[in-house]
């Protein structure tokens, strides 16, 4: 298991995922993680959405379901 230090000490690690830990432990640990989770599954979304030559633009938002749908509060076209 990688440890919270490494990756903040990793010169590897990207400044977004050390930013995002760090405030993180600031955080009650139930809600940062439950959050995380809810970003890891929008990203992962996102990135096979982009794979499959789908891309999400203003007005539409990702769909639990596993769509891209129009968002009726955006704004967007």
């Amino acid at each position: 298991m990688i440890s919270i230090r490494k990756i903040l000490e990793d010169p590897a690690a990207s400044h977004w995922l050390k930013r995002a830990l760090a405030g993180a432990l600031s955080r009650d640990e139930t809600d940062a993680a439950n959050d995380a989770e809810i970003l890891a599954e929008i990203l992962i979304r996102r990135a096979e959405s982009t794979a499959a030559g789908k891309t999400l633009y203003d007005g539409q938002e990702f769909d639990w379901q596993g769509g891209i749908r129009k968002c009726p509060n955006c704004g967007g076209n």
